[in-house]
């Protein structure tokens, strides 16, 4: 979780908003055998709005209005960045 206190100055990966209250997931991707892991090739962040969080959490859909607002960030990105869809 992340809380007003804690300066966050990532964006959101559902909308592109900044996140100033929300959840970070951590994903990684690795190599296992039988299932345990025997080598972690990447972990990444994936931060997510308080909004769309709450909204993923029960189980809906973004609002039309956030998902406009993700594709235009990300059409305007210039890094590459480690995010997961």
């Amino acid at each position: 979780m992340i809380r007003p206190d804690e300066q966050c100055s990532e964006r959101c990966v559902a909308c592109g908003t900044r996140v100033e209250q929300g959840m970070v997931r951590r994903y990684r991707e690795e190599y296992a055998v039988a299932g345990i892991p025997i080598y972690t090739r990447s972990v990444g962040y994936n931060h997510y709005c308080l909004e769309c969080a709450t909204t993923e959490l029960r189980g809906g859909e973004p609002s039309p209005s956030a998902v406009g607002t993700a594709n235009e960030y990300e059409t305007n990105k210039s890094k590459p960045s480690l995010e997961r869809r």
